[in-house]
């Protein structure tokens, strides 16, 4: 273990305490206008805050690429009873931000982003952001890849912004 023990005090807990202290302290003083930041502390090439002119037209950062845990990317989806648990992608939205849009919980909608656009059964729920909305990675009839940029990433990490493409929710009628 990379543990040390300091007059009786494992330091790993305290520097774990310390971090969580400092991040919710930042958090609530800064948590209405956190610009989205890369590593190199840029701010992301698509966001509400680098390109607002952009955001009126695609008003929600798309979350992309989590994973479900009962699969490993895209394999063990052909399993019945794994597909059973969740057999479509679902994106997640906030129910203040549904109900502007006329969205119900189960509803197809169309989530577009500057790079295409791919259809869904909307998820309201509490836990996102109203500003955000959130898509599961590895279905292939929902593809999250869709609308993301490759082309823009991190020049340190080289992570490409899974987590700050703009994009707009559409209800299908």
């Amino acid at each position: 273990m990379f543990t040390k023990k300091i007059n009786g005090f494992n330091v790993a807990i305290i520097i774990i305490i310390t971090f969580l202290i400092v991040s919710f302290v930042v958090c609530k003083k800064t948590k209405k206008d956190v610009p989205l930041k890369l590593a190199s502390g840029e701010v992301t090439a698509e966001s509400p805050v680098s390109q607002p002119d952009l955001a009126r037209e695609y008003p929600f950062v798309l979350i992309a690429g989590s994973k479900l845990k009962m699969y490993t990317h895209s394999m063990m989806r052909n399993i019945p009873d794994l597909h059973e648990l969740m057999p479509k992608n679902l994106l997640e939205i906030n129910p203040v931000a549904a109900k502007k849009l006329g969205i119900n919980d189960g509803d197809i909608v169309r989530v577009e982003s500057l790079r295409g656009s791919i259809r869904s059964y909307a998820k309201v729920t509490k836990s996102i952001d109203p500003r955000v909305v959130h898509l599961y990675h590895g279905f292939e009839e929902s593809n999250c890849n869709i609308l993301t940029d490759h082309k823009a990433f991190d020049p340190i990490t080289g992570s490409v912004g899974l987590k700050s493409s703009l994009c707009k929710v559409i209800k299908n009628r």
